[in-house]
């Protein structure tokens, strides 16, 4: 996860990943802001994510389209990327 200024970021487990929509497993005591970017490592794509409910350590999200961060195209994707291959190395 990155805020949405690019200043922060943290560790969390995807999980029943659907079409617009996710739920994170987040670490005890982290707080999940309402809007962030959310990548996913091994796809190599990055969604703007809104948080729809929270019950800790589960989150709901809403998902927006799929960055690709392989070959960024805006400058939203050109931002994340040095996150995501810090994740890959």
């Amino acid at each position: 996860m990155v805020s949405e200024d690019f200043e922060t970021s943290f560790r969390a487990s995807m999980r029943d990943i659907a079409e617009g929509g996710a739920r994170l497993t987040v670490p005890t005591g982290q707080f999940v802001p309402v809007r962030f970017w959310l990548i996913s490592v091994t796809a190599g794509v990055a969604f703007e994510a809104t948080t729809v409910w929270r019950d800790y350590p589960a989150v709901g999200l809403a998902l927006g389209p799929p960055l690709d961060l392989a070959e960024p195209t805006n400058q939203a994707a050109r931002r994340l990327n040095p996150f995501w291959q810090a994740a890959v190395s």
